[in-house]
């Protein structure tokens, strides 16, 4: 028995006001969700590493549903801000161990077939929307600070705002120092605007 996550995509609902910038405005919210879960699924399709979270299957009816193994660990967040565990220096170095080696992959070993091709050819991915609710714990962390067994995996999730890193350097306005992801979690010089 495989127990699995469902992720659900909640659609925004069509404004009962029918002017015309209230719909292009539900019209825009309904292409950048759709936008965010195709990647997402594209992504998760190819993704085979022990730090990044598998997806098993996906579906566009009768709504957008993306099915993963389930993490019952929970968030890295949940974990270091609700059940408020203090991971002790091997812990530390450990999950730290785990969310490079993600990166690496994604950034460097990351295949996919290219268009009129059959042989696959590496396209590096960058995630760009790296922060702690998206580091997923196969299983809750020993909440004792001098716990010695540390078989936690972490892995890094959600990918829908990732995108192939060849595709970064073809437009300045996409580069790699856009704006884009969760502001909390950005770097300065993102916030700065340097590239």
């Amino acid at each position: 028995c495989v127990k699995i996550a469902v992720k659900t995509i909640e659609l925004p609902i069509r404004p009962k006001n029918e002017r015309d910038t209230a719909l292009e405005a539900h019209k825009q919210k309904l292409r950048k969700i759709t936008k965010d879960f195709v990647k997402e699924v594209d992504v998760g399709c190819e993704l085979l590493h022990p730090n990044l979270v598998q997806m098993l299957g996906y579906a566009t009816q009768p709504m957008l549903v993306i099915i993963q193994e389930l993490m019952p660990g929970g968030s890295l967040d949940k974990q270091l801000y609700v059940e408020h565990w203090r991971p002790n220096v091997v812990q530390l170095y450990k999950g730290a161990l785990d969310i490079a080696q993600a990166m690496e992959h994604l950034h460097t070993h990351f295949e996919r077939g290219a268009k009129g091709r059959q042989s696959k050819v590496t396209l590096p991915v960058i995630h760009r929307d790296l922060k702690s609710p998206n580091i997923l714990l196969d299983r809750a962390p020993p909440m004792t600070a001098n716990a010695g067994d540390w078989s936690v995996e972490l892995k890094v999730s959600d990918f829908g705002l990732s995108r192939d890193k060849q595709l970064d350097t073809l437009d300045d306005k996409t580069g790699l120092m856009s704006g884009v992801g969760s502001v909390l979690w950005m770097a300065p010089e993102m916030l700065r605007g340097d590239s």
